[in-house]
């Protein structure tokens, strides 16, 4: 499937998303792919209920443009997961962050993450070290994943290695 064909929901994440994010998310088709940037991108990774949206939210305070694959399933306000339509949520999540970086955002990603190559479309979209952060709270998972997939999720982690254009900052927090 070309990324100029996928449809997304349309979203209402009036209390989560500044007006001006709002506008790039209205968006319902996916314009053609942009080239890379030198805007700075933080990506945000641990398993679900760790903290990731939590942390990406107090960056979008500061300015960053905040992008996660669950907000493709976010349906007037509701969350609507759907498998089938997990490529398409990557896929316009990777697209949004590369459109952001071309008009010189600066942009946070978070999504699990939990090997390698799912971060790797991530490194080509600016010249600038990439900063990952590592979410290990203790949040609970909002979006009600089922522990057996969580804990597939654990075991199938992989850290990151030296070579990879990164700065890997661990986050570790619980809920008070």
């Amino acid at each position: 499937m070309n990324i100029t064909q996928i449809k997304r929901p349309t979203l209402h994440l009036k209390q989560r998303l500044n007006p001006e994010t709002m506008k790039v998310l209205k968006n319902d088709e996916i314009s053609p792919a942009v080239p890379a940037s030198n805007g700075d991108l933080v990506l945000i990774r641990g398993l679900p209920g760790s903290g990731k949206s939590n942390m990406a939210s107090i960056l979008a305070m500061i300015g960053y443009k905040h992008f996660e694959a669950g907000m493709f399933f976010e349906i007037g306000g509701i969350y609507r997961f759907d498998g089938a339509r997990l490529k398409d949520a990557h896929a316009w999540c990777q697209h949004m962050a590369r459109q952001a970086l071309a008009r010189g955002d600066n942009v946070v990603v978070s999504n699990t993450f939990t090997t390698r190559w799912e971060m790797e479309p991530y490194f080509s979209m600016t010249t600038r070290t990439v900063r990952v952060i590592e979410a290990k709270g203790q949040l609970g998972n909002v979006h009600g994943a089922p522990p057996e997939t969580v804990e597939r999720m654990a075991l199938r982690w992989e850290s990151m290695p030296k070579c990879m254009r990164s700065t890997t900052i661990p986050l570790s927090y619980e809920r008070m």
